[in-house]
């Protein structure tokens, strides 16, 4: 009998009952960031997400007024070749408490072989929630021979321990043979204590890891079998661990753990790819079944004849915001077909819900708020809020538009205010500090065709955010006073 987690019984693709669907709604935030590849928050403020961009820079991002504070720039440090670049973080979970930022990116390749080196790297932060300099402290460095499947999330576990999620090294059809290779950290779920270390490394193996003492594996392996494992997240009510694995040619998968159990899984790349034999497996399938491995609890097709198809699944979260019609599904995503699916966890036979006009572009990541909010980013730059209608409605936020216009741009002095429309009349103009405080307002200012010229008030050098606030909606952007 094959494998399945305890947590479901069943996988039915079925039709669907369109009653029952959530009306979901995408709530743009911002659009002025560069190929975000990660949203994560600090686990305290609910009013704060960060935001991680491929090149490099981490930002903190200020939901209440839209300012953005950068607080670590590894541009000069990360290889963005390819689907390498900043990829991951985390907080640690006793934040502040223990100040510290943990950080997935690719480097440029070390003496330890590849053609580029994923490093695991923990970052101290300071009073003001900023990278200390020279704080860099690296837990992991893994070879990489490919600049593809480079997986690239984060997450610590409710037993307070950071899982690492690694692609099979690249190329196609695992074709560096390292998915079942229990001698490689590549195509594996990590699993370390980063509150401890030993004479030779920064961290430890936790006893409970199922090859702590293991002669012919990695300790650092608590499972096996996945392909690119890009995203990863933990049910924060029932402990539960969800993976978004991409998939080869044919289908794109899910795999889930429940809380406490999993140590030892094998999830069957490159033997199975979702429910169904791999085509071209390794030799390290052979005499193998199905049933030495571990089902999905989901998978969908490449083929777009199917109901449920796409082509790069982007893993999101068990929804436990705010919104009541939303609590209990899986939201996540398709890079490629750029489309929304919701999947129910609290049903016998669940089934998927597509969502094909929400209007985004490549979805790259999702984020959950320290108030269970969830979040979601495209690589082309924008960072939404998933929501549903009857969520906003009681909300009934303010609207938030990222396309005010700001020139010249960097400036010294004269700034010229251009909104998206052609207003006549007097409003407020503000500056907002990175650390989020409204650092000036002019108040009383006058456009004319939506056009307002003005001099810049006496600010320190700096990137600012400027807000003009017109009926229900704040028109926002970056000025950076030279």
């Amino acid at each position: 009998m094959r494998k399945r987690p305890a947590y479901f019984l069943f996988f039915l693709l079925g039709t669907f009952t369109l009653a029952a669907q959530p009306d979901l709604v995408l709530e743009v935030l911002d659009s002025t960031f560069t190929q975000p590849t990660d949203l994560a928050s600090d686990g305290v403020n609910e009013e704060i997400i960060y935001i991680v961009e491929k090149q490099g820079l981490i930002s903190r991002y200020d939901l209440r007024n839209q300012s953005v504070a950068i607080v670590l720039d590894l541009t000069g440090l990360v290889d963005a070749r390819g689907e390498g670049g900043a990829l991951g973080m985390a907080f640690h979970p006793n934040y502040p408490d223990s100040n510290y930022l943990y950080v997935n990116y690719t480097s440029p390749a070390e003496q330890l072989g590849g053609v580029m080196t994923t490093r695991i790297s923990r970052f101290t932060l300071d009073n003001a929630g900023i990278v200390e300099d020279v704080s860099e402290r690296i837990l992991l460095r893994i070879p990489q021979p490919a600049t593809n499947h480079n997986a690239g999330d984060l997450a610590f576990g409710p037993d307070g321990l950071l899982y690492i999620p690694t692609g099979d090294g690249g190329g196609a059809d695992d074709e560096f043979d390292n998915a079942q290779d229990p001698t490689s950290l590549l195509g594996k779920m990590l699993r370390i204590d980063v509150d401890s270390t030993t004479a030779t490394t920064n961290y430890v193996i936790p006893a409970t890891n199922p090859y702590d003492s293991a002669a012919d594996t990695l300790p650092e392996i608590w499972a096996m079998g996945l392909r690119n494992p890009w995203r990863i997240s933990f049910d924060r009510e029932s402990g539960g661990l969800w993976i978004g694995d991409v998939g080869q040619g044919v289908r794109e998968e899910v795999n889930y753990l429940p809380a406490g159990e999993g140590a030892g899984t094998n999830f069957g790349w490159n033997c199975r790819e979702g429910f169904i034999a791999f085509s071209d497996p390794s030799s390290r399938c052979d005499d193998r079944t199905a049933a030495d491995f571990t089902e999905p609890v989901l998978d969908y097709a490449h083929d777009n004849s199917e109901r449920v198809n796409g082509l790069s699944i982007t893993g999101g979260f068990v929804y436990r915001g705010p919104a009541e019609d939303l609590r209990g599904y899986y939201v996540f995503g398709d890079f490629v077909r750029q489309r929304l699916f919701l999947y129910p966890t609290d049903v016998e036979e669940p089934e998927i819900i597509v969502y094909d006009d929400l209007a985004t572009t490549a979805i790259s990541t999702f984020g959950e708020g320290a108030d269970g909010e969830l979040y979601v980013a495209d690589f082309g730059g924008t960072i939404y809020r998933v929501t549903t209608e009857s969520a906003t409605s009681v909300r009934q936020a303010i609207r938030v538009e990222n396309n005010l216009r700001l020139y010249p741009n960097p400036t010294t002095d004269l700034l010229t205010v251009q909104l998206p429309a052609p207003f006549t009349g007097t409003a407020p103009v503000e500056y907002i500090s990175p650390e989020g405080r409204t650092v000036a307002t002019v108040t009383g200012v006058g456009f004319a065709g939506g056009k307002a010229e003005l001099r810049v008030p006496d600010l320190a050098a700096g990137v600012y955010t400027v807000a003009v606030v017109l009926g229900g909606s704040r028109y926002v952007s970056r000025l950076v006073v030279q």
